[in-house]
């Protein structure tokens, strides 16, 4: 519990700018890794095309829609390269 009382300060700072805490911050304060259901440590570090892995995080926090608006157009990007190459080899 005192853990959670001295770090809530930076951790909220963290979680308005960015709209998410990454497990390595939560490590780096000395916050116990999470376990699955088989009792195995895992990491949470997932990127943005893994949210639903992620722990203390809002989705809509205008940092993190950015970041998915990113990721969009970017395999938006990547589909029509593709699909120029294929129209290109015909």
């Amino acid at each position: 519990m005192n853990l959670c009382k001295t770090s809530f300060s930076e951790l909220f700072e963290l979680y308005l700018r960015d709209g998410h805490v990454p497990d390595k911050k939560f490590e780096e304060l000395g916050f116990p890794m999470d376990r699955d259901v088989d009792g195995e440590t895992i990491r949470r570090d997932a990127n943005i095309s893994l949210e639903s892995r992620q722990r203390a995080k809002i989705l809509t926090h205008k940092y993190q829609v950015h970041l998915r608006e990113e990721r969009i157009n970017l395999l938006q990007s990547e589909m029509r390269r593709k699909l120029d190459d294929k129209c290109s080899a015909l």
